[in-house]
């Protein structure tokens, strides 16, 4: 049964997760059950409001930056999260109708870590938080 979502919107927020996290890598994070993101259902957009990123682990040097992909393609203008040495958890948020999701694509996030990154592993989460509009 199909339900149509109220012509006000609704609130979304979506868990991302990666174990043990390297330097040097790219970190695909999934939904915790696995698969590939979020797919904006038909007839609606989504836009991304919060992006919230943080590590299990004390990271004591390097960096992790959390972004935003749209069907795989990193989306520089949502929110993004940069932790370090002396941010283990940090959240970023923008305006609600700046450039939303278009319906039938596929959004997720990723964690960069750079080369200096120690511990040499780790685990995130993530938390996308936005809102579903009709199209």
């Amino acid at each position: 049964m199909t339900t149509k979502l109220p012509s006000e919107g609704v609130d979304v927020t979506l868990n991302y997760i990666f174990q043990d996290a390297v330097a040097s890598a790219t970190n695909i994070m999934t939904p915790p059950g696995g698969g590939a993101g979020f797919k904006v259902p038909s007839g609606y957009k989504f836009h991304p409001v919060c992006l919230h990123g943080e590590s299990d682990t004390d990271l004591t040097a390097g960096t992790i930056t959390f972004k935003i992909f749209v069907d795989g393609v990193v989306a520089n203008a949502y929110p993004s999260v940069v932790l370090s040495d002396t941010v283990q958890a940090a959240s970023s948020t923008q305006e609600l109708h700046t450039e939303p999701v278009n319906q039938g694509s596929v959004v997720s996030v990723r964690a960069t870590a750079n080369s200096g990154l120690t511990p040499s592993t780790c685990s995130l989460d993530a938390i996308l938080v936005g809102v579903l509009l009709p199209a």
